[in-house]
């Protein structure tokens, strides 16, 4: 029996006001409404904000409650991040009232649902180290920074320097997180120290083993003192003035005091001296 072709939709450029957009019923999310209301909105709504929208909604005549409106197929989120940033006073030029671009579909109800199902079955979270690469070619090549591109998608700084930390990763490292030798939290792991060459001894004293995250974070803990612990705060002032070379992060508190040697002299001599001050102030001899 030969297999029915799907005919290929045909659709209409249209621009429609924000308050006539409503959700199709046949949308495949329709049923999940706390996809509307994922963290990851105001994401999304930020990344309008500043670009626009990219892609245009599909909607198709539908009635609900009676009466006829416009229901979006596919941009249900998009849809949803709209909204949000029609309420947000901030939002300079998104209201209930702003055009907003689609492409209108006739009355094929097999269309219909064909395109909201591949709208939603054919989406996949970006790659944590696809996002990294971006990034980076966003700082390289665009202009931007941390700041830039943390208030472009309404993330948390943090994030972004995160996500380019795992540039600091020994490239041979990242190759092997994108070949699945080693999984991501592994790879992650790698990124808590920012010397390369300590990285890949690491990784070369761990070949042939299981790789846990916390076993190769206690391994890079162990060889050096990050600026941002206990010791690294008590220490950092004296430190500096001995000209300790720092092996520097994006995250500053990770950052890495290098000469093991002169911490450990440097902690010696503070502490003496403060348990000299306390022995003076309590009348020891």
């Amino acid at each position: 029996m030969p297999i029915a072709k799907t005919a290929t939709p045909e659709l209409t450029d249209a621009h429609v006001a924000l308050r006539d957009l409503h959700l199709h019923p046949l949308n495949a999310r329709a049923a999940s409404p706390e996809a509307y209301d994922a963290p990851d909105i105001p994401v999304l709504a930020a990344s309008i904000a500043t670009l626009g929208l990219l892609h245009p909604l599909i909607v198709q005549k539908v009635e609900i409650d009676g009466r006829p409106v416009l229901g979006v197929l596919a941009g249900g989120r998009r849809l949803a991040a709209l909204r949000l940033l029609a309420e947000d006073k901030a939002a300079k030029g998104w209201t209930v009232t702003t055009k907003i671009a689609c492409r209108a579909l006739g009355e094929d109800i097999a269309a219909a649902i064909a395109i909201t199902v591949a709208e939603n079955v054919t989406q996949a979270p970006m790659d944590p180290l696809d996002e990294y690469e971006a990034f980076a070619r966003m700082m390289e090549s665009g202009g931007h920074d941390v700041d830039g591109i943390a208030a472009l998608f309404g993330v948390e700084r943090r994030r972004v320097t995160e996500r380019l930390r795992y540039g600091r990763v020994h490239p041979d490292i990242r190759a092997a997180a994108r070949a699945k030798r080693i999984s991501l939290d592994v790879m992650k792991a790698f990124a808590a120290h920012p010397n390369p060459g300590t990285q890949w001894a690491v990784f070369e004293a761990t070949e042939g083993q299981y790789r846990q995250a916390w076993t190769i974070r206690d391994r890079l803990e162990k060889a050096g003192v990050k600026l941002g612990s206990e010791l690294g705060r008590f220490v950092e002032a004296e430190y500096r003035a001995a000209d300790g070379p720092v092996v520097a992060d994006l995250i500053e508190e990770d950052s890495v005091l290098g000469d093991g040697a002169l911490v450990e002299r440097l902690l010696i001599e503070k502490l003496g001296r403060v348990a000299e001050a306390e022995r003076a102030r309590m009348g020891f001899a």
